[in-house]
């Protein structure tokens, strides 16, 4: 590559490949750039775990604002101040770099052991060089999947990102794009639009990232799905696509269309070669699996290993009940024209896999095979699968990492399965199998005890990683990651006959799964999780909720007037909301006791912790004091467990019991009640729906008062439903009925909200907080603290708009002022990384909140708005402008401010920060019109100012 020829492209071609080359000095050259410590940290952070896409928005960032003209030798000084002589030398412009220096992002597999190149990949390579997109259609095991991957492979050197997404459903396209997302960090999708509409913004963010050509496999596309994809996402000059689908006639023009009926006959001929059978026979056998590369897979490896002819293995393998079985259950998987010896010939091949590990003396790794047939097929990562085996052979003489390996490695060998390295790592390893593995393995299971045994160790254990507070998280990306997963084992429970245990875990994958979607911007499809996640709480207690209301109803009724139980109470008499909670919450917690001991203790072991969790308690213990060393994956045990007991990080167990129960029911009617602050406008167009999301918040807030009654321990959630929801309802422009507040109200509900944030600031300074038993806030909590001291300014602002009382508005200044100054050290802190601290906070959301009270306190303070709205327009844009949204606000608000001050060189920056952001953000982006027209207008003022100035000079 010259890199006279890219110095031109924007970013040149030249910047991500050094930025492969930075590895541990990434930091160190930002900084010898001059890239602020604010932009470097907030890179950091929304690049965690990707150290080679970091460097790259690292560089990319200081190129984007750098004002040199000769970027390239203002870099290579820096990389000379950084000990990087050799690689600045090797950026000589008259150099070429090698080729394959970049590697491509990719989650894109080998193929299977067994793969043999065929004809159809011949012919797949031709469609994709004529017209970058090809529809492979064909049955399961059909070889689709493979051809596609066999394509990578094979061109991979084309292209700098590679990316396999799952499409059988809605919901599973939704969830590969997040990932996809996820992984690449260049921008953001809102996944609350319709499904089209997000397939058209990732294709367009994609497309305008014109410096990177990208290959997008959509794999097993179902009538559902097809029509959108192919319409969201056709290929472009930098976008290549092929889609996989047992689909017979995809939506798309028929050249593109390429049929895969499996092996021709010299090609099945070659695949068997190794068999010593006739050929008649090796023929005989292919037309029997219905010329199925994945079906003679498994046929060849069990006459192989069997040491039996074809014609013997064929009788054998004939279950015709099997066929029909699977038949009732798995129709979406095998399509509507599959033959029965197929399947039996995969039954067969599962029932050797699991006489081997017995025979071999590995009999607890059956359950862990067993168990890999509820997860999604693709993606599945292998600590979960440690875990697993942990549960089941907690004794086991060999390490378990070697044996999941030894199972693996037997799963390769049948071509059940390929593994891909997360970043090259070999503790991120994923496994990709197939459908119909699954689907064998599920059938062998099906009428033994070991069907629910293995899906309930699944549960527990994708359970210990698939939590709640991952927002907080450093590893955020695992909760994406296991959201297949766990979406298809709710599939799998839905209608079994469950025990208690399992029913209560179903409960919580719904309650994480309803939070999830809400944090990723699925807002309908969280509701619908969240809403069964409820339905199921009062199913799990034998009760209706219409009828537990209507009890408690009477009985506050009663306890209120003195009214005997006989009597005939009013219905019409209103019932305090917060009484009402609250008893509902004892009767809850008091039918609950009487069941805690049948789950607490199988979920405190094994429990996973992360990296906050270590550092808050870290942070508790005294210093003299050490703290436990903990598993692999940061897991406890009950013996590390009991250690976090006795330093006080951890609730007793005898505690436990009485609280875990409670506590996720209190979770759960939480995450649902809060939906209601996501969609206000939906909400208050129907009273009904308004009480019941904001009764469950009350209710969750009650259930916790009620776990600090009985047992005097503190949980999480009576800390958030107070700060991100009841204390919320006091901002609010309209009450709990949906009716406009008076101007009254309203006032006097934002000097409230004030006290009580303020209030709550102060909770931690003598409270430690938990979650499920495991210390979630410590005392003096900064997190905490930021959160309450960024309200305060917030309803400072809220107040300002509407105080017109002279006096009190200087006394709403000042305080706002002081919160700022707290805010602003802690951020500060944060930022630095000086203390326990975390950096949650992030600064550019605290530069608008206090831009906003500065404009709201009046124009004595317009020039600390306009400079606030300047930095956090600088921090937006410096972080590849993925939130839209919020740079957009930032930027209106720099132009807005910059058009009161009224000074020309203020005036022309604003304006060339418009600029920027309208040549930069999307079409559709928000602020972007607002932006447009304050353009013109300060252009205007500009010329205004220039006039005016030149009139001066002549007099």
């Amino acid at each position: 590559m010259n890199l006279e020829d890219t110095e031109h492209s924007d970013p040149p071609e030249w910047l991500r490949v050094a930025a492969n080359q930075l590895g541990n000095k990434k930091r160190d050259v930002a900084r010898a750039l001059n890239l602020p410590n604010a932009t470097i940290e907030d890179i950091e952070q929304d690049c965690r775990g990707n150290a080679q896409e970091c460097s790259y928005k690292l560089l990319e960032a200081w190129y984007k604002n750098c004002s040199i003209d000769d970027k390239l030798n203002a870099f290579r000084r820096a990389l000379c101040k950084c000990d990087l002589k050799d690689l600045a030398n090797r950026l000589s412009p008259r150099q070429r770099m090698p080729s394959g220096s970049i590697k491509p992002i990719s989650n894109i597999t080998p193929n299977v052991k067994d793969y043999k190149d065929t004809q159809d990949l011949k012919r797949c390579m031709e469609h994709m060089e004529q017209t970058k997109f090809v529809a492979l259609t064909g049955l399961s095991g059909s070889g689709k999947t493979e051809i596609a991957k066999a394509y990578w492979n094979r061109k991979k050197d084309l292209y700098d990102v590679g990316w396999l997404i799952p499409s059988e459903s809605d919901q599973e396209l939704r969830n590969s794009l997040l990932l996809f997302q996820e992984r690449l960090k260049s921008f953001t999708v809102d996944p609350n639009q319709d499904l089209p509409d997000m397939l058209s913004q990732v294709n367009s963010e994609i497309k305008r990232d014109a410096n990177r050509k990208f290959l997008l496999i959509f794999d097993d596309v179902t009538d559902s799905t097809q029509y959108v994809i192919q319409q969201g996402f056709p290929p472009s000059e930098n976008i290549s696509v092929i889609i996989t689908t047992q689909t017979s006639h995809p939506y798309a023009i028929k050249e593109s269309i390429q049929p895969i009926n499996g092996f021709t006959e010299d090609e099945v001929l070659q695949f068997l070669e190794e068999l010593q059978d006739r050929r008649e026979m090796k023929i005989k056998l292919w037309e029997e699996m219905s010329h199925l590369p994945s079906a003679l897979a498994c046929a060849k490896f069990d006459i192989n290993k069997l040491k039996r002819d074809i014609d013997h293995y064929l009788k054998g393998i004939k279950h015709k009940q099997v066929y029909r079985m699977m038949e009732r259950r798995d129709r979406g998987i095998l399509g509507n024209s599959y033959k029965k010896t197929p399947i039996e010939a995969h039954v067969q091949n599962v029932r050797t896999m699991l006489d081997e590990l017995k025979a071999d003396g590995l009999p607890k790794l059956c359950m862990v095979f067993k168990a890999m047939a509820f997860f999604d097929s693709k993606a599945i990562p292998v600590f979960i699968l440690e875990d697993i085996l942990r549960l089941v052979d907690p004794d086991a003489d060999m390490p378990v990492e070697s044996m999941i390996d030894e199972l693996l490695n037997k799963m390769i060998n049948r071509s059940y399965v390929t593994i891909f390295l997360e970043d090259g790592d070999m503790k991120h390893r994923l496994v990709d199998t197939h459908d119909l593995v699954q689907l064998a393995t599920r059938f062998e299971v099906q009428e033994t005890s070991d069907h629910l045994k293995s899906l309930e160790i699944l549960m527990r254990v994708l359970l210990c990683y698939f939590a709640k507070d991952t927002r907080y998280m450093s590893y955020f990306k695992i909760n994406t990651l296991l959201m297949p997963h766990v979406e298809m084992v709710l599939e799998h429970v839905h209608k079994l006959d469950l025990s208690f245990e399992m029913k209560i875990m179903e409960i919580a994958m719904f309650d994480i799964l309803g939070y999830s979607h809400t944090q990723s911007g699925s807002r309908e499809v969280a509701e619908q999780k969240l809403q069964t996640g409820v339905d199921l709480v009062y199913k799990s207690l034998n009760m209706e909720e219409a009828d537990v209301d209507r009890d408690i109803s009477i009985k506050l009724r009663r306890r209120s007037t003195g009214m005997q139980s006989e009597m005939r109470v009013d219905d019409n008499q209103v019932t305090d909301p917060d009484e009402f909670a609250h008893e509902k919450a004892l009767f809850m917690y008091e039918k609950l006791e009487t069941v805690c001991d049948r789950v607490s203790n199988k979920f405190v072991a094994n429990t996973v912790l992360n990296a906050d969790d270590v550092a808050q308690m870290k942070q508790k213990i005294s210093k003299d004091k050490k703290f436990p060393k903990l598993l692999s994956q940061d897991r406890i045990d009950r013996k590390i467990y009991d250690e976090l007991v006795q330093l006080g990080c951890c609730v007793p167990e005898e505690k436990i019991k009485s609280i875990y129960l409670p506590e996720l029911y209190a979770s759960v009617f939480y995450t649902y009640g809060r939906m209601y602050f996501y969609n206000k406008d939906k909400y208050q167009r129907n009273t009904m729906n308004t009480n019941m999301l904001i009764s469950a918040i009350r209710l969750s807030s009650a259930l916790c008062k009620v776990i600090e009654e009985k047992t005097g321990v503190v949980v999480f959630h009576s800390i958030l439903t107070k700060r991100n929801a009841l204390f919320y309802l006091l901002s609010e422009n309209k009450n709990e009925m949906g009716k406009e507040k008076s101007s009254e109200e309203m006032l006097r509900n934002l000097y409230q909200g004030q006290r009580e944030y303020e209030n709550l600031s102060k909770l931690t300074d003598n409270n430690d907080w938990y979650q499920h038993g495991i210390l979630k806030v410590t005392k003096n909590d900064r997190h905490h603290k930021c959160v309450c001291t960024e309200k305060v300014v917030f309803i400072s602002t809220r107040i300002l708009k509407m105080e017109k009382d002279p006096t009190k508005r200087e006394e709403v200044i000042k305080k706002g002022l002081g919160k700022i100054k707290i805010l602003q050290d802690e951020v500060d802190l944060q930022e630095q990384g000086s203390g326990p601290g975390r950096t949650l906070h992030r600064g550019s959301d605290f530069y608008v909140v206090s831009a906003e009270f500065y404009e709201a306190a009046g124009e004595k303070y317009m020039q600390e708005a306009h400079d606030n709205y300047k930095k956090a327009t600088g921090r937006f844009k410096a972080t590849n402008c993925s939130q839209w949204k919020k740079y957009g606000k930032a930027c209106e608000g720099q132009m807005r401010t910059a058009k009161a001050l009224n000074m020309k060189d203020v005036l022309k920056k604003a304006k060339e920060e418009g600029d920027t952001y309208n040549l930069k953000a999307p079409a559709d982006a928000p602020y972007k019109q607002n932006i447009s027209t304050l353009t013109a207008e300060l252009e205007a003022q500009m010329k205004s100012l220039s006039i005016d100035s030149s009139e001066l000079d002549m007099e």
